[in-house]
């Protein structure tokens, strides 16, 4: 890029007294060339005179002669006008090289003191005017590098190449970060999108190669024209794009946030189910503790219908819980029209294991309270049976307590 600004003439200015010099040992050589030139013209009709003269004898040799010297002098010509020409992409003084090297760092320290900048103000002015701002600052950059003014404007204490590398510095990151929140309308190849952008911004490094291309190597165009036609073309696509595409506002997850709604409502309606299920067994607990301490010889009549009301009991919380899921069935469906098909097979599948885990986890409900009833049934059973068998054992040892003094009176009587 250096070899394009010398071809340029940017900085000229500074090599003013050196280019004196050049010019006037130019002259110098250039009058010591054309003497030369003469005579070496004369000696060439002198030789040629001479030929004419011996042209009977021998006139190969000497016509051979002059189309050698004319072969030379071409080519003499076709080495200094490549010389000419490699001199055009070589700095003419030092100042130049310097100053030509000054605006590179000062272009990359602007880019990269600004790179934070320029996030904050996308976050404050949003993706559309952060856009339509980065691509004014680079035109800016970009007439300030290529308008006349600027050449006169370098001899000032006002540096015109210096203003424009910095703004083409600072746009540089900031025509980048608008872009970067296009990612968020692919949540599941956000990476992708990056990587993309990434690489079309990396493909920037190929036009000093293409400029080097055709204005040095095939000389088609001139540094001024073709980085005026590449600013048109950039500077019309940014802004395009900033005032058909890019958004006011930064693109959002609203895809993942409505999965997020979703998971946390589903979560809420688990945790839901469970307490509700915690309070049943409680209920459960508690009525079997109330049927064990109510009396203590309770009937077989009396525990069917206790079975029987628990029994009731429980198949009317199972059809309120089967109102519930269908509510929420409908619920889920009315949302889930409103969503994509890929979204919905996924929640399809995640409802069906749900609902999956939901019977299952009722099913052993079910076996557990049938199981509690049982053994709480048998337990009764066992406690009746207990105490029978001591009311029995109670009677005999008060018959056999009334049975041994009537026994004494009788033997008593006997003798």
């Amino acid at each position: 890029m250096s070899e394009l600004l010398y071809a340029s003439g940017i900085y000229q200015e500074k090599c003013m007294q050196q280019q004196q010099q050049q010019q006037q040992q130019q002259q110098q050589q250039q009058q010591q060339q054309e003497r030369e030139e003469r005579e070496e013209e004369e000696g060439e009709e002198r030789e040629l005179v001479a030929a004419a003269h011996a042209a009977a004898a021998a006139p190969s040799p000497a016509a051979a002669a002059a189309v050698e010297q004319q072969q030379q002098q071409q080519q003499q010509q076709q080495q200094q006008q490549q010389q000419q020409q490699q001199q055009q992409y070589v700095p003419l003084c030092r100042e130049q090289e310097a100053a030509v090297g000054r605006l590179f760092s000062v272009m990359s320290c602007s880019e990269f003191a600004f790179a934070a900048a320029a996030g904050f103000l996308v976050d404050i002015l949003g993706p559309k005017i952060a856009a339509a701002a980065a691509a004014a600052t680079a035109a800016a950059g970009w007439l300030l590098l290529l308008l006349p003014a600027a050449a006169a404007a370098a001899a000032a204490p006002f540096d015109g190449y210096v203003a424009a590398a910095v703004l083409l510095g600072c746009s540089s990151e900031f025509c980048f970060y608008p872009l970067l929140s296009i990612s968020f309308l692919f949540p599941f190849s956000s990476s992708f999108v990056l990587g993309l952008l990434g690489a079309c911004r990396s493909l920037s490094l190929l036009i000093p190669i293409l400029f080097r291309f055709f204005c040095l190597q095939q000389q088609l165009f001139s540094f001024a024209a073709a980085a005026a036609v590449f600013a048109a073309a950039a500077l019309g696509g940014c802004s395009l794009l900033a005032l058909l595409i890019i958004p006011s506002k930064p693109f959002t997850l609203q895809h993942q946030q409505q999965l997020q709604q979703q998971q946390q409502q589903q979560q809420e309606k688990e945790q839901q189910q469970q307490q509700q299920q915690e309070q049943e067994q409680q209920q459960q607990q508690q009525e079997l503790q109330q049927q064990s301490t109510a009396d203590i010889f309770p009937s077989e009549k009396n525990t069917q219908k206790q079975a029987a009301n628990n029994l009731q009991q429980q198949q009317q919380k199972k059809k309120k819980k089967q109102q519930q899921q269908q509510q929420q069935q409908q619920q889920q469906q009315k949302q889930q029209e409103q969503q994509p098909l890929e979204e919905l097979q996924q929640q399809q599948q995640q409802q069906q294991e749900q609902q999956q885990q939901q019977i299952e986890l009722q099913h052993l409900h079910h076996e557990i309270s049938l199981h509690q009833q049982q053994q709480n049934h048998q337990q009764q059973q066992q406690q009746q049976q207990q105490q029978e068998q001591q009311q029995q054992q109670q009677q005999e040892e008060e018959e056999e307590e009334y049975k041994i003094p009537v026994l004494r009176e009788l033997f008593a009587l006997y003798r």
